[in-house]
């Protein structure tokens, strides 16, 4: 994908104003751009009135994050993101969240930044499927675009 391509999707995405399905990890930017769906961006604003005025409020302070929120501690960021998917999206106790992230606190392979996109254990597991069979093609939930210095 062409640069240019990829910034305009860019600026799409900080609009808000469609569904985002995909995450794009720029080193260039020093930005993480989460996947988001307009209906959670209307919960954020229905929940939040004080904090976000409008979508793109919801959509810089939420789904917009520095690169080095996850780099620059990887196997720390792995486990408090899978420890954040499943205490707080999946809604499991404590200990299943913990083992959990304990699990897949080593997996190398595994970007931080992949888990906080996952909306679900099962979309995460999906994607874990497809990195051990080496076959990222086809995990389709979302795209992912890594925008390095050079591009």
């Amino acid at each position: 994908m062409a640069s240019t391509n990829i910034d305009e999707t860019i600026e799409l995405i900080c609009k808000g104003s469609n569904h985002n399905r995909t995450l794009i990890i720029s080193e260039k930017e020093n930005k993480i751009y989460l996947p988001y769906t307009t209906d959670e961006l209307e919960t954020y604003l229905r929940y939040y009135p004080e904090s976000y005025k409008t979508v793109e409020d919801v959509v810089k302070k939420e789904f917009i994050l520095p690169v080095t929120t996850f780099s620059n501690h990887p196997y720390k960021s792995r486990f408090i993101e899978t420890y954040n998917l499943m205490r707080n999206r999946e809604e499991k106790n404590m200990i299943i969240s913990f083992f959990y992230a304990i699990i897949l606190f080593g997996m190398k392979k595994l970007n931080p930044a992949i888990i906080a996109a996952c909306k679900t254990k099962k979309e995460l597991e999906r994607y874990i499927d497809c990195l051990k069979e080496n076959n990222l093609e086809n995990f389709k939930i979302f795209k992912t675009i890594y925008k390095s210095v050079n591009v």
